[in-house]
């Protein structure tokens, strides 16, 4: 089975598997169809994998599939990529394969809270120069998020950052409601996008928003005093979870009166309209497949 999709400038054909898409890097011919049969999952001989996740595509209210901030996540993919030492994947490349792959696979998209999630990953062969390859593969399941407005208990290391597979990232809100001010620990890995996220739709819904980087303990300090009022994390599977509780390196402790504070409720209504179609995308987020 095979698609189309345009690379550098040139329609080239692309080997698929039910749910992914795979082209294959070289010296010698860059980034081209990886051949007439699909290769394995992943090369015996790769030695160094880059992958990132929380592409994701939903199901609007008239029934069209639209990419939630492809080219933010396209940017972020190629600098991974730079960093680790292989061949970048180029921006507008990823785009039109997750264009191709959403299409694909959106037609029986369920609605809301369903979304279908894009992983992105380049192996690259052990060998150096002439001789090294890599391999891009798009792969897209249907998950359904089923987190919702109930709060968690938060784990975050002694600088603030969230700890675990998912790596949460923590906001911490002061300020009475109609003031409300998101306050967030800097970062250099996680939910890069998702946090870059939620600060850009504070700010539209007329938060302020800013970043603050301090230990654990001074946090802790703050939410025992009443200072900090609210608090939530985001993640690339759901954007905004609210928290009851931080649990740090030195003890835990509460945040407010433990129940869904209102700039999280907030941001969540409204990405939820946001994706749906039934807010104006201003920020131009959304890539819209026709």
């Amino acid at each position: 089975m095979t698609s189309t999709l345009v690379l550098e400038q040139q329609p080239v054909r692309t080997y698929v598997a039910p749910n992914s898409l795979c082209l294959q890097w070289s010296w010698a011919g860059g980034w081209h169809p990886a051949g007439p049969h699909l290769p394995p999952a992943r090369p015996a001989d790769a030695a160094v994998t880059v992958e990132a996740r929380g592409l994701r595509g939903h199901r609007r209210s008239d029934d069209t599939i639209a990419l939630m901030r492809a080219r933010a996540h396209a940017g972020h993919f190629a600098a991974l990529c730079v960093r680790a030492g292989v061949p970048p994947v180029p921006v507008d490349v990823f785009v039109d394969t997750a264009r191709v792959l959403a299409s694909r696979l959106g037609r029986g998209l369920p609605d809301p809270p369903h979304s279908l999630h894009l992983v992105a990953r380049v192996d690259a062969a052990a060998g150096e120069g002439p001789r090294g390859e890599a391999r891009f593969t798009l792969t897209a399941s249907v998950e359904a998020n089923r987190a919702g407005l109930t709060p968690v208990r938060a784990h975050v290391d002694g600088r603030c950052a969230g700890t675990g597979p998912d790596r949460p990232h923590p906001f911490f809100v002061t300020g009475p409601a109609a003031r409300a001010c998101l306050l967030t620990p800097a970062i250099d890995d996680g939910p890069v996008i998702a946090r870059d996220t939620v600060l850009r739709l504070a700010r539209v819904l007329g938060f302020e928003s800013r970043e603050e980087s301090r230990d654990a303990r001074d946090w802790r300090e703050d939410a025992l005093s009443g200072r900090v009022t609210e608090a939530f994390i985001c993640t690339d599977a759901a954007l905004v979870i609210p928290v009851y509780a931080i649990r740090a390196p030195h003890g835990t402790w509460r945040i407010g009166d433990g129940q869904p504070g209102a700039a999280a409720i907030a941001l969540r209504r409204a990405m939820i309209r946001l994706v749906r179609g039934e807010m104006r995308d201003d920020e131009q987020w959304l890539d819209v497949l026709r």
